[in-house]
């Protein structure tokens, strides 16, 4: 099958909005149009904007309610040799899941799904990979790695997460974090 043509990425200098139809394209488009028939159901009013304007607001993460019985993840404690292995890069992770270059709410859904399914699995350690924050002179950025512990601290990721800590550097430094999950009972 032959493959169209590759358009330039940038036709001319003027706008989208400034484009019109060349005399061939409105030809196209007529034979096209002729071709359309309504779909049967009520008719929208003549001027009217058939589809409504839906203004999509980021939501906020789930604040933890006062008198929790589950600790915050975000600085838990934990037993044994736990942080010195992770400081030294001794903890192979068990699943992992990069959010990197996701937006917010696809990031947070595949956080979730994740930590559940890592959960159900039995698994111990979860590498999550947010992507390095940027410094505070460098151009805005990072904002999954401002959102994670928030994220976390929700109350659809609280009961299965035991402590977080940041991945050492062969797993990405700054830019991951370990998820330690509870065992299951």
């Amino acid at each position: 099958m032959a493959r169209p043509p590759k358009l330039p990425s940038k036709p001319d200098a003027r706008s989208r909005r400034d484009r019109r139809l060349s005399d061939r394209d409105a030809e196209l488009w007529q034979r096209v149009a002729a071709t359309v028939r309504p779909l049967d159901g009520p008719k929208p009013a003549a001027g009217a904007n058939p589809l409504p304007r839906v203004t999509v607001r980021p939501k906020a993460p789930d604040q933890p309610q006062a008198g929790s019985t589950v600790r915050s993840p975000v600085g838990a404690p934990l037993d044994g040799g736990w942080d010195r292995r992770f400081r030294k890069g001794r903890v192979d992770p068990d699943r992992t899941v990069d959010l990197h270059g996701d937006t917010q709410a696809r990031a947070h859904a595949k956080l979730v799904g994740a930590v559940q399914s890592a959960y159900t699995a039995g698994a111990r350690v979860l590498l999550v990979i947010t992507g390095k924050p940027r410094g505070p002179d460098e151009a805005p950025r990072g904002i999954l790695s401002k959102m994670f512990p928030l994220w976390c601290e929700g109350d659809d990721l609280r009961p299965y997460i035991a402590a977080i800590r940041p991945a050492h550097q062969r797993d990405g430094g700054r830019g991951a974090h370990y998820v330690v999950l509870r065992r299951r009972r």
